[in-house]
């Protein structure tokens, strides 16, 4: 089906028709519309018939959950595949994988990332209630983690919502990993120029717990007012981060990158002991960074590199910007040319 108007709303899996059963919530736009099933074929490609519970306007492309059902897509299908294609292809410095349940949800994306030569970071999005079943296995394949709290929010219980955010950051700074807070964190400024309190103080929260990163959603991508978004967003942060020690925020020991995450230990230790105005790190992906980033040095750092992608992807690390030099065989003539630059600039 592929019209739409009031009574009638096409979906792109067949499948949800043979899965539906009579009784079962359908939701739509992260849960603001609620439908149940009256009616439903039990076979492939049919039409099933909802009541209306909870009414309002729908879009083009948005979400549809039905909590309690486990409903059997792949986690990457065709067209995923060649998005996929095209990211890689593009130069996408972060690709993120919807729905994971298990870690073998993510073995498609790393596998096809792998084939076509790339290091690409693979972040899931924890968005299904199943997926906190096996968070710790998630965590440990994947290379960044989001807290897709709009639809988690639909499948779970909303009260249970901050205990499950709380869960997957800690799993990710226990990891040294990058950890996205995601989904109506200023939510009204879809329509509005100015947040709420809430809202500000829900963003502040999620940075004090351990985020890395907060994104914008819909505020951006559709709402009246995105650069306030932006603006707003930055200062929030900006504010957070001044106010919190380096000691708030501490990653657990964990045996991967165990002798890397030493030396980064080390070296922040080092560096705030002996009143250093910025942390150097040489990379050729990012990771040297992050784990130094993960410490929460509370001084500026500087991930120096001779690849652009490299440079790019540790913009979403706090704390961390990047400064692209020529290539050099050894590390330690990277740092040397890294160090020349800010000398002859004066920034150090």
């Amino acid at each position: 089906m592929d019209d739409a108007s009031q009574s009638k709303l096409p979906v792109q899996y067949d499948g949800l028709s043979a899965e539906l059963k009579p009784e079962d919530p359908v939701l739509i736009a992260d849960g603001l519309i609620r439908l149940k099933v009256e009616k439903s074929p039990g076979e492939s490609g049919g039409i099933v018939v909802c009541t209306v519970e909870d009414g309002g306007p729908v879009s083009a492309r948005k979400g549809i959950n039905v909590p309690g059902t486990l409903v059997d897509l792949p986690a990457i299908g065709p067209k995923d595949k060649a998005a996929l294609a095209h990211a890689l292809e593009a130069g996408a410095d972060y690709v993120a994988v919807s729905y994971v349940r298990t870690p073998e949800d993510l073995l498609p994306a790393k596998e096809a990332i792998a084939a076509a030569g790339q290091h690409v970071p693979v972040i899931a999005k924890i968005e299904h209630p199943v997926a906190l079943e096996h968070l710790n296995d998630i965590l440990d394949l994947a290379d960044a983690v989001m807290v897709a709290r709009g639809d988690l929010g639909v499948e779970i219980p909303l009260e249970q919502v901050p205990q499950a955010q709380q869960r997957i950051v800690d799993g990710a700074i226990k990891r040294g990993m990058v950890v996205i807070v995601a989904t109506q964190m200023l939510e009204t400024m879809t329509l509005n120029p100015r947040p709420t309190r809430a809202e500000v103080s829900d963003v502040s929260t999620a940075i004090r717990h351990g985020a890395t990163a907060v994104m914008l959603s819909g505020e951006t991508a559709s709402g009246d007012y995105p650069l306030q978004a932006v603006e707003t967003m930055a200062k929030i942060a900006t504010a957070t981060e001044q106010g919190l020690a380096s000691s708030e925020v501490r990653p657990g020991a964990q045996a991967t990158y165990k002798t890397t995450r030493a030396v980064a230990h080390a070296g922040v230790e080092l560096a705030k002991m002996s009143g250093a105005v910025r942390i150097m790190v040489a990379t050729e992906h990012g990771n040297a960074p992050r784990l130094v980033s993960a410490y929460q040095p509370g001084i500026p750092i500087t991930a120096v590199t001779d690849r652009v992608r490299a440079a790019r992807r540790v913009q979403l690390l706090p704390g961390v910007d990047s400064l692209i030099v020529k290539e050099f065989e050894r590390g330690s003539q990277t740092m040397q040319e890294g160090l020349r630059f800010y000398v002859s600039v004066e920034r150090l």
